[in-house]
């Protein structure tokens, strides 16, 4: 299938909503995708600082990052074993027209563990008392794997909370076979790491081991990563237990919002078949889907130019007009 351009006028929406994105450069645009992106940087007069601050939702602390209000809110939200900080490049990319924030899920980076559990149906509960106090107004929510799972228990929960999601390669029908996939094993490798008391070099060196892949500085933001964590993240995943209580099909329908769902590119590690991305879409009443090829499930870290274009040109038709 050729490449098409998700424009910034989402164009395509209603006419073909499976879009499949190629190389950004391989075709002429109305905008220059390098011109495009160095607009979207703010200079250094325009920097804003991130101011770190808690919230306590009553089942525990949730740590989370808040930028300058320079527009509608957008939360960010990370994945499983992560923390704010994975999603610190965009922050800081919307930061000049959006208000931008950042959260540590429960038991994840500076937020504290919580006794009550880390169900897919769990984490929401968190994220709505986070919406509900400290933020005014709806929001747009950015989730990657767990956290797009978490934006899609919100929006269904509390649709007058939220007013779009995008959703990175949500791993909303994978509960059955993880525990048998790579991604199992490396969960379970990740857990055993997180429980142990060894130096930062000798976690390193297992952390390097376990994803081999992975150069020197992603190993050392890891371990700062798996230090923060509470190992009970993995245990829920691993013993099947991550959709108790959480029905996906009757939560994609409840949807009331725009959604964007980007699905990577099954051979290399996505956490969503073909198959799982055509019936998450046909389930969320407002949904575009974006067929990432050549990425694997960690989509905006691993080909961060994609990604990025797809998510403005998303987010421009779902932010009031503030310029």
């Amino acid at each position: 299938m050729p490449a098409i351009r998700l424009d910034s006028t989402l164009e395509a929406r209603g006419i073909q909503k499976n879009l499949v994105v190629a190389d950004p450069f391989s075709r002429p645009e109305k905008v220059g995708m390098r011109e495009k992106l160095l607009n979207l940087i703010p200079t250094s007069r325009e920097a804003r600082l991130l101011t770190e601050k808690q919230h306590s939702t009553g089942e525990m602390t949730l740590n989370y990052v808040e930028g300058d209000d320079h527009g509608d809110p957008l939360v960010f939200i990370h994945g499983i074993g992560e923390r704010w900080q994975f999603w610190s490049q965009e922050i800081g990319l919307v930061s000049h027209r959006w208000h931008a924030y950042g959260v540590d899920l429960r038991g994840h980076g500076a937020s504290s563990p919580a006794e009550t559990g880390y169900t897919f149906a769990d984490y929401p509960r968190d994220i709505i008392s986070f919406l509900e106090n400290c933020i005014n107004g709806p929001v747009v929510l950015v989730g990657h794997s767990l956290g797009a799972v978490t934006a899609i228990g919100v929006a269904s929960a509390r649709p007058d909370l939220v007013r779009a999601v995008l959703l990175e390669d949500p791993p909303i029908f994978v509960h059955e076979r993880v525990g048998g996939s790579p991604r199992g094993s490396l969960f379970a490798r990740l857990q055993e790491i997180a429980r142990m008391e060894v130096s930062d070099a000798e976690m390193a060196r297992l952390i390097k081991e376990a994803n081999p892949d992975q150069n020197g500085s992603d190993v050392r933001f890891r371990v700062a990563t798996v230090k923060g964590l509470d190992p009970e993240v993995y245990t829920v995943t691993l013993n099947g237990r991550s959709m108790d209580d959480f029905d996906a099909e009757a939560r994609l329908s409840a949807i009331e919002c725009p959604a964007l769902l980007m699905q990577a590119d099954p051979p290399l590690g996505a956490a969503m078949t073909d198959e799982d991305g055509d019936r998450a879409a046909r389930l969320i009443p407002d949904c575009t889907l974006v067929r990432m090829r050549g990425v694997g499930h960690g989509i905006h870290r691993d080909d961060p130019v994609n990604f990025r274009r797809v998510m403005f040109d998303f987010l421009d038709t779902v932010q009031r007009d503030t310029i």
